[in-house]
């Protein structure tokens, strides 16, 4: 019997401690499903974070791969700018010996224009002196043919023995 009471004491006390924790029973079941509410928030809002650091993993890449290919044109501009400066002073320094060679070239030039100016002045004065001669030669003509003319127009007789 004494089991027996024993089994009968636990379920008394078990209906007694049921009956004294039942609003304790039901505080705690609306608060599981507070927190399995909070749960399932938690969940997709877990859900939505891996997402966006899915995308933020993503667009690190896509950055990553895009500062790759800024890093090649940035390396390719810089050896293009490196060549293309060498180039400049290559042409700079023909554009300077093009200069030397034009300002030697116009030295002769100059030297060769003095020279001819002085020719040119010494023909225009030689001009000059032939233009004077030919003037000069123009009134002797002039003076010898009016005289052959004078002497041609004389009757044969005085043509004899004039002078």
């Amino acid at each position: 019997m004494s089991e027996t009471k024993e089994k009968t004491d636990y379920k008394l006390l078990y209906h007694e401690l049921v009956e004294k924790h039942q609003g304790d029973l039901e505080r705690l079941q609306e608060e599981n499903d507070v927190l399995k509410s909070a749960l399932d928030k938690a969940k997709k809002e877990i859900t939505s974070l891996r997402h966006t650091i899915g995308g933020y993993i993503t667009q690190a890449a896509r950055a990553k791969k895009e500062i790759s290919n800024l890093k090649a044109d940035y390396e390719l501009a810089k050896k293009s700018v490196s060549d293309l400066t060498k180039v400049s002073l290559e042409n700079k320094a023909m554009v300077k010996e093009c200069i030397m060679r034009e300002q030697e070239t116009e030295g002769k030039n100059n030297e060769h224009i003095a020279m001819l100016d002085s020719q040119i002045l010494k023909l225009t004065e030689d001009l000059a002196e032939q233009k004077k001669h030919n003037e000069d030669i123009s009134h002797q003509l002039t003076f010898y043919k009016g005289n052959y003319e004078y002497f041609i127009s004389l009757p044969w007789y005085k043509r004899i023995f004039a002078k």
